[in-house]
């Protein structure tokens, strides 16, 4: 069990700067505060080569996974339950990266304002994840110089967009459950 309880801490998990191949988890319970001056992630990753984290009940703190610049190989984030401890609004981002490339498998985050956020990553691929409840877009495609691919995912209880691209690249958006057996409501398919 790894608690964070002053809103002044950077986070429950900080790698920095060694030489990746760090593996997360499983079993560990991560628990940030919500609110406070600090930075608050509960696992924050800003190193070069492979990570993984696996296996992880994480609830609480501003961000629940934030992946950042000095991470230049594949972050794999899989099989953990990612969750607000407060309000849908303190837990800014379920998994943010502005960095790398991403592998998103088989997670549950509930109950964040943005689940999953991308700027600057190179490839993205999202399978078997649930995302329940959002007070803004599912996945936000901020920025890529890859391809990005999210398939086999539900979406529910999303307030904007379940999958937003900010780009002019093509995002596979195929085989999601949207909520509805129509899929997703949009100005070609009304519901």
């Amino acid at each position: 069990v790894i608690a964070v309880s002053s809103g002044d801490a950077t986070g429950a998990i900080v790698i920095g700067s060694d030489s990746g191949g760090n593996t997360i988890g499983p079993d560990n319970a991560i628990t940030v505060a919500t609110s406070g001056g600090g930075l608050l992630y509960s696992v924050h990753i800003a190193t070069p080569g492979d990570n993984t984290i696996t296996g992880n009940t994480i609830v609480g703190g501003k961000r629940g996974v934030q992946i950042d610049g000095g991470s230049t190989g594949t972050t794999t984030i899989t099989g953990n339950h990612i969750s607000n401890g407060g309000p849908v609004d303190n837990m800014t981002y379920g998994i943010g990266a502005n960095a790398g490339d991403l592998v998103i498998t088989g997670n549950t985050l509930l109950n964040t304002v943005r689940p999953v956020e991308f700027f600057g990553v190179h490839d993205v691929t999202m399978t078997s994840n649930v995302l329940n409840g959002s007070n803004y877009f599912g996945v936000n495609c901020g920025s890529f110089s890859g391809a990005v691919a999210i398939n086999n995912c539900s979406f529910l209880s999303i307030n904007g967009n379940a999958i937003s691209n900010q780009t002019t690249t093509v995002v596979d958006g195929e085989l999601n459950w949207w909520g509805s057996a129509t899929g997703p409501t949009h100005s070609g398919n009304p519901g």
